[in-house]
């Protein structure tokens, strides 16, 4: 029988040239792209690594570690676990990126993710964000476990130490000699093969031969282990009733001072391989160096085996720690906590799990730890104290409370608030959600955005959805109707949602009912039409009757007039202004593809041809479109116009320049004036009015500022040397 896959060494023979050094190959099984991309850029930034042909299967790949997220672990779970039954008790090492919402998943109960995959599947779970330097920490360790268990059979004097733990997994063991005679068999093999001790010894495994294992496989297998290799493969054996079984077998070689002595043969029935595996991780986590601490300690609490995790929160070394117990470094209640479930565990012989939050006065760490306590045994099989496995949770517990924070605000949240996944299936909905669209709360996983909101208003909606899974914040509004209420206007805003890796996994959207603020409009349009009706037409009579009290030829009288006129035509501007503000600010917000090159363009030539005297230079570097109102052409003309009238140099020369790149588009409108006002820079930047917000070139910028806040985009202002003002608007950019 021939080994389903060679091992990492075997595999860089084969890949890598004579002269470079052996990498680690890993396998990426990625569906996100942003993982895929980050992985590959930490790999290429590691010689030691280098990583698998993505476009191999799963099945025919040939890789020292696999790193998965959720939706592949979903898809390929009982592959990985046959790869790893395939070559097991070597450790296959699977490293799984799991977001903080899946996080869930592990603490079920029932269920076959949790009792099926993360028990046989999973060697180690990262929660995302993770830190480039935190992933390749947790690959060198979960590479270096699977060193270790390569090295753990070849070391016969380790397995000796563990020998209880080999007899309660179930495992059949033999020893044989140079020649093939079996000269040890354990009891688990007598129950496993059906032949007692004294039936196998002096025998050769060939009484177990079921005639399936081909003359090939076998010369093979005594060419591995005569040349001091370790033997793992699956064996179809045949025990002394006839009955064929498949185990996983391991021969590794016995070495006394540098020479092969025997062969120490270990047997596994694949059938109780899940029980097979937590024993074995639980005897050999004590000789393996992971950043948990782990350790085991006698029946009256002192140390007997423990691992660096254990003397770096402690503070004391290994020789400091042994034949005491925690009291020497930890807090005295956690102390006498521990101990108190040290007894319960010894008293029950069950495993034992609780969480304790201990004081290390040596290091100044008040770390939060979920342990898992266990029994363990002599090689006579009687209790010989506890074994302990603690997981630092601290940080996972802030990022519960934080997660349940979260929640209560969404869940409290007035408005309707969604988010589904890339294939636009809900991941949750908050109760106004699930109370405005008639869907019950348990339902909500099941179904599709499609499945809710229906076929005809998907097609409306369809393009922003595109959009928002290219990273974009998009806003729009609709009418919906409300089983009770009728028809209503909804304010919709959806927003990119991000793995910890930037990228786009799904869309958050939230919903807003505005249809008493859309009957308000209303009103405040037909307000503010009378309002403007009645003023202009006051201030176009009192400016007339000033013409003709100019045209009398009085010099005081003339005077008094061009001051009534002057005023008349700002009162009417600021009218003109506020017009523009109220239409800007009750009609619907639409933002879409604007062709901003030819919108530049277009505002420049009309205020060229209102200000004559103004010198405009335009520079536009390949622009594209961009998403925005079908109002940016007036914020950029009273951009250009309040650059142009405020110039004090003369002649008013202006530099309107656009420019892109992956971050979006900026139009930067540049005056050489003598400084925009402090007040006005707050109106741009921030929105905010002021008491001073009466003239009509404040109004204008108060109108820039809301067409582009409503287009997305954002506004900066600095000051331009030797002198003048630049102020900036930035837009996204559409591919």
């Amino acid at each position: 029988m021939t080994s389903e896959r060679p091992s990492g060494t075997d595999m860089e023979r084969q890949d890598d040239s004579d002269d470079s050094p052996p990498r680690t190959v890993i396998f990426p099984l990625l569906a996100d792209s942003g993982n895929r991309r980050v992985l590959r850029e930490w790999l290429d930034g590691h010689e030691e690594y280098r990583a698998a042909d993505p476009d191999t299967s799963l099945e025919e790949a040939q890789f020292d570690l696999c790193v998965v997220d959720y939706r592949e672990l979903k898809r390929n779970a009982t592959e990985l676990k046959r790869l790893k039954e395939a070559i097991s008790p070597r450790l296959l090492p699977i490293l799984l990126l799991l977001p903080e919402r899946r996080m869930d998943v592990i603490d079920e109960d029932a269920g076959e993710i949790a009792d099926n995959v993360f028990a046989t599947t999973i060697d180690e779970i990262v929660s995302l964000p993770i830190r480039q330097a935190e992933l390749g920490w947790r690959i060198k360790a979960l590479l270096r476990l699977q060193e270790q268990s390569e090295a753990l059979e070849a070391q016969a004097s380790e397995l000796r130490r563990f020998k209880e733990a080999v007899d309660a997994s179930g495992h059949a063991v033999y020893i044989a000699n140079l020649d093939g005679e079996i000269e040890y068999v354990n009891p688990a093999f007598e129950e496993i093969t059906g032949y007692s001790s004294s039936e196998a010894v002096g025998s050769t495994p060939e009484i177990m031969d079921s005639g399936e294992m081909s003359d090939a496989y076998i010369q093979n297998l005594w060419e591995t282990i005569l040349s001091g290799e370790v033997w793992e493969e699956e064996i179809r054996n045949q025990r002394k009733d006839g009955t064929v079984y498949t185990a996983y077998q391991t021969i590794a070689p016995i070495v006394t001072d540098g020479e092969t002595c025997a062969f120490v043969a270990v047997q596994a029935d694949i059938t109780e391989q899940k029980q097979l595996r937590r024993d074995v991780k639980q005897s050999a986590a004590i000789i393996e160096r992971l950043d948990d601490p782990i350790m085991m300690q006698d029946t009256d609490g002192e140390f007997r085996l423990l691992n660096e995790a254990v003397t770096e929160y402690a503070g004391l070394s290994k020789a400091d720690l042994r034949e005491a117990d925690e009291m020497p470094f930890m807090d005295e209640q956690s102390a006498r906590t521990i101990a108190e479930n040290k007894e319960t565990v010894l008293e029950t012989e069950e495993p034992l799990q609780y969480e304790i939050s201990p004081t290390f006065q040596r290091t100044d760490r008040e770390p939060t730890f979920s342990t898992k306590r266990y029994p363990y045994y002599d090689p006579n099989g009687e209790l010989a104290g506890t074994m302990a496995i603690c997981r630092d949770v601290t940080g996972l517990k802030q990022r519960q409370m934080e997660l349940r924070q979260y929640e209560r605000a969404i869940t409290e949240a007035n408005d309707l608030i969604a988010a589904v996944d890339i294939d636009e299936e809900f991941l949750f909905a908050n109760p106004q959600y699930c109370e405005y669209h008639d869907i019950s709360p348990d339902e909500i996983s099941s179904l599709s955005l499609t499945d809710v909101i229906g076929e005809e208003a998907y097609t409306t909606v369809a393009e922003s959805i595109e959009r928002t899974l290219n990273g974009e914040s998009v806003q729009y509004r609709t009418t919906r109707t409300h089983p009770i209420r009728g028809e209503r206007t909804l304010d919709v805003r959806y927003h990119p949602l991000r793995d910890d890796e930037d990228g786009v996994i799904g869309i958050v959207g939230v919903l807003r009912d505005v249809t008493e603020n859309e009957e308000k409009t209303k009103q405040l349009r037909v307000v503010d039409q009378i309002l403007r009706h009645n003023l202009r037409n006051s201030l176009q009579l009192i400016r007339g009757h000033a013409e003709q009290m100019g045209a009398q030829g009085d010099k005081q009288m003339s005077t008094l007039a061009d001051t009534i006129i002057e005023r008349s035509d700002d009162l009417l501007t600021t009218s003109h202004k506020s017009r523009a503000i109220t239409e800007v600010l009750s009609e619907t917000v639409d933002v879409g593809r604007i062709d901003i090159g030819e919108t530049v363009s277009v505002v420049a030539e009309s205020v060229a041809g209102s200000y004559p005297g103004a010198e405009i230079d335009v520079d536009v570097q390949d622009p594209g479109d961009v998403f925005a109102t079908q109002r940016i052409d007036l914020a950029l003309e009273e951009l250009l116009e309040n650059a142009v009238v405020h110039c004090d140099c003369g002649s008013s020369s202006v530099e309107l320049r656009v420019e892109r790149d992956e971050s979006g588009v900026r139009i930067h409108v540049a005056d050489e004036g003598t400084g925009m006002p402090e007040m006005d820079r707050d109106v741009l930047v921030s929105g905010r009015a002021t008491g001073d917000l009466y003239h009509g070139s404040g109004l204008g910028l108060w109108l820039v500022y809301w067409i582009v806040r409503r287009s997305g985009g954002s506004i900066s202002v600095e000051d331009r040397e030797p002198r003048g003002t630049v102020v900036t608007i930035e837009l996204s950019g559409a591919n």
